[in-house]
Parts: structure tokens; sequence; C-alpha cells
């Protein structure tokens, strides 16, 4: 694994930056939520229903119990394009290119935010799981803005930078294996249709991207979070474990070379 040294240094400096502005104790502190029954114990159903209820919890992980969380029904952003084969996996695949998930935000203003829900796009909760994370983690970020700037601020989607930082705050608030987890994902029996939306076919095989950052670059913003924590050689191996192959590889590897270069947070 690669991580380029652009991306890196993005990661790095955004980290930098919202750890001085809301402090490492919750980068250090937080519970890390895991994608099992113990964090996410409610039934799962693909409706309102239960888009509201993870919708919830996870606002409530993020420490905004108190936000008022409406709905609105908004068609996901996304695109597939064909790309070269994945070293023996498969002679062509589909892609799905920096998918940010069935689940953006909206809107935000002090103590309420909207939530556009793709409703046709709900066959994988744990893709909505994560998008939900990195809402969550945006509407941390960004809603303190509005108290300055528009009473409801609508923050720019489609601007990577804010994307970015969503996802750099998702590891911070505790986020970090499910978002991980979504960066790269590898489906057998699977195809996109052109406006992203998976569908079930024999004999192909599919690639998504989840979010803006790499799935190297989510495993080195976990990866450091483990060297802050100071996990020890189980609990490293027990975040692997919950991690896809690849991600856990990629983990693995940063953290062994943060141990051996450690990074200033400033």
């Amino acid at each position: 694994m690669t991580l380029e040294a652009t991306e890196r240094d993005e990661l790095v400096a955004d980290l930098r930056a919202l750890l001085a502005d809301h402090g490492k104790d919750r980068f250090v502190d937080a519970p890390l939520i895991e994608p099992n029954a113990e964090f996410f114990p409610d039934l799962w159903s693909p409706d309102e229903a239960g888009v509201n209820a993870l919708a919830r919890r996870i606002f409530r992980y993020a420490g905004l119990a108190d936000a008022a969380l409406t709905f609105r029904a908004e068609r996901s952003h996304r695109r597939a394009e064909n790309r070269e084969a994945i070293a023996g996996r498969a002679t062509s695949v589909r892609e799905i290119v920096n998918d940010d998930g069935p689940a953006c935000l909206l809107t935000t203003a002090p103590g309420s935010c909207t939530l556009g829900i793709d409703y046709e796009d709900l066959h994988d909760p744990s893709m909505l799981a994560a998008s939900l994370c990195r809402s969550a983690a945006a509407a941390f970020r960004f809603a303190p803005q509005a108290t300055y700037r528009d009473p409801q601020w609508v923050p720019p989607t489609s601007d990577k930078d804010f994307l970015l930082r969503a996802a750099v705050g998702s590891v911070y608030l505790g986020f970090g294996i499910v978002t991980t987890n979504d960066a790269y994902r590898f489906f057998d029996n699977a195809v996109a249709r052109d406006d992203g939306r998976i569908e079930r076919s024999m004999g192909s095989h599919l690639v998504r991207t989840g979010g803006v950052v790499s799935l190297d670059g989510m495993a080195f913003l976990l990866a450091v979070q483990g060297v802050a924590r100071e996990w020890d050689s189980a609990e490293r191996r027990r975040v692997a474990s919950l991690l896809d192959p690849s991600q856990a590889e990629a983990f693995a590897e940063h953290s062994r070379d943060l141990r051996e270069t450690p990074l200033d947070l400033g």
C-alpha cells in the first residue's frame, strides 16, 4: 500500500486543525464504534423507520443526541465507469467512484440538521451507516459555523475539502473502523448501472470507493489514532480483525511506520 504524499499532507493538516479546534480528548478517549450488534443493536429495515433509528444512534455517538434530525429524499450523487482489471480477480470490472453513500448532510443550523437520504439505495446498511457517520462528523465540525454565518447553512456537498473534513472528523469521533471499511469494497456477482446503483449480476465484478479519502488514507488516519491511544499489539490485532483484508493490511503497515517515526500532531 502506498499513500500519496499529497493526500497524506492534506489529512495531517486537517487532523491538526481539528485537534486545535476541538482538543485531543475525543480523539484519544471516545469509544471506538465497531460494526457489530453491541454498537448497532436496532433491528434494520430498509425504510424510513430503519434510517431514522440508525441516524439517531450515530448522531448520539457523535455527541449530537440533542440535534433535531429531519430527512429528505435525495438521489445519491455518484457515477460508474469501467476500469482495468484488478490483478487476479477479473478481466474487467465496473467501478463506482467517489461515492459518499446513500446519506448526506444537506443543511445544518444550531440544534438541527437535515439529511438527504436515497431511499431507493438502502440495500446495504453498512454503506448507509458509513455515510451517516460522515454526515454526523460534518455536522459536528460545521454546525457551529451557522451561528455566525447564515441562519441555516447549506454545506458544499460536492466540495472535496468538505468531504475530506467529514472523513477526518469521522475518525476523530470514533467511527474510523466503519468509515475505513467503506473506503473500498469489492463485490462479486454485482454490477453498477451508469447512475451508480448496484444490481446483482452473476459473473460480474464491481469495485466501489466510498468518499473522497482513499483506503490507504483512511487506514493511515486510524493508525494515527491507534498510536495516539497507545494501542498495544493485541489491541492493534483486534482492530485489524474488524477491518476488511485490504484495510487491515494498510492499517498494519501504517501502524508499524508510525511507531517507528511518530507523527507530530501539534
